[in-house]
């Protein structure tokens, strides 16, 4: 062992030294030892609970002052390892609005018939107007006098179900072989009053705002249509019995009293 450190040792323990000042005979000659370095602290501590270095002071420590301070520290560090580590914060995420589910469907069609003509008309049952007597004084410009008959009407959904149709193929194909049916009996140019029948009538149809007041041809049945406001629209904006007349003028359907 180190001389100087059998010499702390025996110093830490109480025990007194005596070293000749002068060479004993018979001894071993005396070698000049480098210092010893301190003791190093029993378990690695993280820098921030290491403690600086007391100053120097005259007084001798006392035996078991490095094991208290090692033993400090290593309850320190166990504390500091049995404290929960906070979770990280997660990430806000954009709200995302959620997506409208497509609505379903629903209209109501009136069908009046009279010769060489079948109109279709997008009824709104609550408004109660007088569209009935409308279409008459139209039949009557286009020549057909006669009082018009009950009017037929198709309600869709035909059958009210936990997950209606939402899209216009079903009720296109329904009216498809409706019409087809009707015309091989009776053909017929079309009158389609309102957007629903309008989208009910066509497949394949563009946007009814630009088809209103426009005439167009249904390849699949070979017979031509006129796309028109619905009679509840043409009551409720009279200004609109206009344009409409001016379109009957152009296809020359009109008849000259």
């Amino acid at each position: 062992m180190n001389e100087l450190r059998r010499m702390q040792y025996l110093e830490a323990m109480g025990i007194d030294m005596f070293v000749p000042r002068k060479q004993l005979l018979g001894a071993k000659p005396a070698q000049l030892l480098p210092r010893a370095k301190p003791v190093v602290a029993l378990v690695d501590t993280p820098a921030a609970l290491q403690q600086p270095p007391a100053p120097a002071v005259e007084t001798r420590a006392t035996p078991a002052a490095h094991p208290q301070r090692a033993s400090h520290l290593a309850m320190g560090l166990v504390e500091q390892l049995r404290q929960p580590t906070a979770a990280p914060s997660p990430t806000p995420q954009a709200a995302t609005a959620p997506a409208e589910p497509a609505k379903a469907v629903r209209f109501t069609l009136n069908i009046w018939s009279c010769p060489g003509w079948l109109a279709i008309d997008a009824h709104q049952p609550q408004l109660a107007l007088p569209t009935a007597s409308l279409l008459h004084n139209l039949f009557w410009s286009l020549g057909s006098p006669q009082p018009l008959g009950k009017a037929e009407t198709l309600h869709w959904p035909l059958v009210e179900t936990a997950n209606p149709a939402t899209g216009w193929q079903a009720p296109q194909e329904m009216m498809g072989l409706f019409l087809q049916q009707r015309l091989q009996q009776q053909p017929a140019r079309l009158l389609l009053f309102g957007a629903a029948a309008y989208y009910a009538c066509v497949p394949g149809a563009k946007d009814y705002a630009q088809a209103v007041f426009s005439a167009i041809t249904l390849e699949r049945l070979n017979c031509r249509a006129l796309v028109l406001p619905s009679l509840s629209q043409l009551l409720k904006t009279p200004e609109l019995k206009g344009q409409l007349w001016a379109l009957l003028k152009t296809q020359r359907v009109i008849h000259a009293r």
